[in-house]
């Protein structure tokens, strides 16, 4: 085996190093569940909602949960959403994981091709990241 010095040796360390340093840095793994029968439809035709603030949320009668899902595809149109967000007074208490946990109620139009996200901590919403602006509510009824 030939010992390489000098120059080439440090450019040999710095590509193993980046090498390393990129294969630890992967994007996290986007986990998405058709929430809708039949098969799977192209994204361009469902309406895409990431769980985003919510830590289980509760979609026409149907759960998912931040640990198993990233986002649901659901189909257009309009849709009962609750989720439940932990809830702090202010920063320190968040940072504490303090807080009392809330569910959150709205109902939505949802549009296909559109990516949607839960929000809760300004207010209550649904994000329309597409266009970033919150969905508009529409009142809360029981079933």
């Amino acid at each position: 085996m030939r010992w390489i010095g000098g120059w080439g040796s440090r450019v040999a360390v710095l590509l193993l190093a980046a090498a390393g340093a990129t294969s630890c840095v992967s994007p996290p793994e986007r986990r998405s569940y058709p929430l809708y029968p039949g098969p799977t439809l192209p994204l361009a035709e469902v309406a895409v909602l990431r769980l985003g603030d919510a830590r289980v949320a509760r979609i026409d009668g149907l759960t998912a949960a931040q640990g198993d899902w990233t986002e649901v595809h659901l189909l257009p149109g309009r849709h009962r959403i609750e989720w439940t967000d932990r809830y702090a007074e202010d920063g320190a208490a968040q940072a504490r994981l303090e807080g009392r946990d809330e569910i959150r109620r709205i109902v939505v139009e949802l549009e296909a091709g559109h990516t949607y996200s839960l929000r809760s901590r300004h207010w209550d919403a649904v994000v329309d990241e597409t266009i970033a602006r919150p969905v508009p509510a529409l009142p809360w009824t029981e079933p």
